[in-house]
């Protein structure tokens, strides 16, 4: 999603510092009607707001990353680590 935001520092450090979505600032800048500028910026929730479903297909899309790079398993995770995702998930690794 793309959402244009007042091209101002007060206004990046005030969504910067939201823990419910990230952005990420784009080239785009526009003038808007109001004679501010804006400045487009991409915005992605933040994992904290994902449910099982979407956190496993995340967690699972890391290490499908990761076995691609030719990382060994052992160093992905931890047998305990692979447990803990397993009990807080529902993860089959």
């Amino acid at each position: 999603m793309r959402i244009p935001i007042p091209d101002t520092e007060a206004a990046e450090i005030k969504v910067l510092e939201s823990e419910e979505y990230h952005i990420k600032p784009t080239s785009q800048v526009i003038e808007g009607k109001d004679g501010i500028t804006y400045r487009n910026y991409i915005m992605l929730r933040g994992s904290s707001t994902y449910n099982a479903k979407e956190m496993a297909r995340l967690i699972n899309g890391l290490i499908d990353e990761c076995r691609q790079m030719e990382i060994p398993e052992s160093e992905i995770m931890t047998p305990n680590e692979k447990e803990e995702l397993r009990q807080k998930w529902g993860l089959e690794l």
